[in-house]
């Protein structure tokens, strides 16, 4: 009965509140020493599945809005990369700009100056490779002076930049395996109930298989039962914060 009405609980995103806490501390416990028993339930989704997404973190309310659709984008894993931890109350699309600039940030920028560097080899080392399309002219010493201004860096590289920012994940995934995360929406069953309440109360197993927890910070993160006890159950499971990365949401 114990588990059941912690599972509840963590599932509702509750604030986290003194009232009840010593029972949900305790609950809370002995969810942690559950492992998932059916290797069915320890899932993940692709990096390139959930960023090409942008309504990934859409909500209902506050709460988790998923379908079935939605956890067979997931598959079976028996090692997860990052663990995606947040609560359901925050802007969606600041998370899903939060994780892109993450994960495919340092591409986009690395990718937009690449590009910038040979367009403007082009139009100033090879004169004519580019059109110019912006002219100047200056008076110097009394003499007029015409300058060529490319401006093809200045046009072409926002949409490199928020074009890589995007799809850098998909780019990648034909080349190398894309890196795997847990997202509760995606890797735990929202309408099987049997399925759901197995794989909250083996979120041991899920968290043991993770090599790094990855925070979607907000002030309000720490208000939330659920979040705490992710946090909780990380350092308790490895002993400490080394791999926990805090993202503020942007």
């Amino acid at each position: 009965m114990g588990h059941l009405e912690s599972c509840k609980n963590l599932e509702g995103d509750s604030p986290l509140e003194f009232s009840s806490g010593s029972e949900g501390i305790s609950n809370a416990g002995a969810v942690l020493e559950d492992e998932l028993l059916d290797s069915s339930l320890l899932r993940s989704v692709s990096a390139s599945v959930l960023l090409h997404r942008v309504s990934s973190f859409r909500t209902d309310s506050g709460s988790i809005s998923a379908t079935q659709s939605d956890y067979k984008l997931s598959k079976v894993a028996t090692q997860i990369h990052d663990f995606i931890s947040h609560d359901w109350a925050s802007s969606p699309w600041k998370k899903a700009l939060t994780l892109l600039i993450f994960y495919n940030g340092k591409a986009a920028v690395l990718s937009s100056i690449g590009v910038a560097g040979v367009l403007s080899c082009l139009e100033w080392y090879f004169a004519g490779s580019l059109p110019q399309v912006k002219h100047e002219h200056h008076k110097v010493c009394a003499v007029n002076i015409s300058i060529q201004i490319g401006t093809w860096s200045t046009l072409v590289c926002p949409f490199i930049f928020w074009g890589v920012l995007i799809s850098w994940q998909k780019i990648l995934s034909p080349c190398t395996t894309s890196r795997q995360l847990f997202v509760d929406k995606f890797c735990v069953d929202q309408v099987d109930e049997d399925r759901k309440t197995r794989a909250i109360l083996g979120l041991a197993g899920f968290l043991n298989k993770s090599q790094c927890l990855v925070v979607c910070w907000t002030p309000r993160y720490f208000s939330r039962l659920w979040t705490v006890y992710e946090i909780a159950s990380w350092h308790d499971l490895k002993g400490s914060h080394k791999d926990v990365l805090f993202l503020p949401l942007a």
